[in-house]
């Protein structure tokens, strides 16, 4: 998904903004836009998972052990589109419906468990076997033309401009942060084998 492309686009009132091939003598190429798109994943390695806490003086004794390490990794990614148009000028790219956030960020824990014993007030014994514990949490970035400029839900998806914010756009747009939209998410998972 890394890289950069370039595209062309020829508008068509029937089938609206469509890609086009580049070709010198084709003279109804009206703008032409330029994608990036950035990202990594990164695997955090730890170490296997061996955990003793068994002070008699304690009212709980804990012991977990796991055959596997535990996997934790972090993936963010970044879209970035410009471009030019011959009626409307320089424009950014907000990658609209369902193509995803600008901006991505997000972080998984997974930890797999073999055995865990458990000993509660001295006389309360749990034994679980085979236990995965997941969770994660994200943070996405949109570039929401439409709602900063407070536009219909129903606007023209075929319109050559659609996702397209000109310097036009950007100047009638009364607050300007209200062209991000943040959204964080966090999630957890307990899976046990066997108790």
């Amino acid at each position: 998904d890394e890289g950069v492309t370039v595209t062309y686009y020829e508008y068509d009132e029937n089938e609206g903004l469509k890609d086009v091939s580049y070709d010198a003598s084709n003279p109804n190429i009206s703008s032409f836009m330029w994608t990036f798109n950035f990202g990594q994943t990164i695997d955090v390695n730890l170490p296997e998972l061996d955990f003793e806490l068994s002070n008699d003086a304690l009212p709980l004794q804990l012991s977990l052990t796991g055959d596997d390490a535990p996997e934790f990794t972090i993936e963010f990614g970044f879209k970035f589109g410009i471009g030019f148009d011959e009626n409307d000028g320089l424009f950014l790219y907000t990658f609209p419906s369902d193509e995803g956030s600008e901006l991505d960020i997000s972080a998984d824990f997974y930890i797999p468990i073999t055995q865990v014993d458990a000993k509660l007030l001295y006389f309360l014994q749990l034994t679980l076997d085979n236990v995965a514990v997941q969770f994660g949490a994200g943070i996405f970035v949109n570039v929401d033309k439409e709602s900063a400029l407070r536009l219909p839900d129903d606007e023209d998806t075929m319109a050559p401009n659609y996702g397209r914010l000109s310097l036009g756009d950007l100047k009638k747009i009364p607050v300007k942060a209200d062209l991000f939209q943040v959204c964080a998410s966090v999630a957890a998972g307990l899976t046990v084998g066997e108790a």
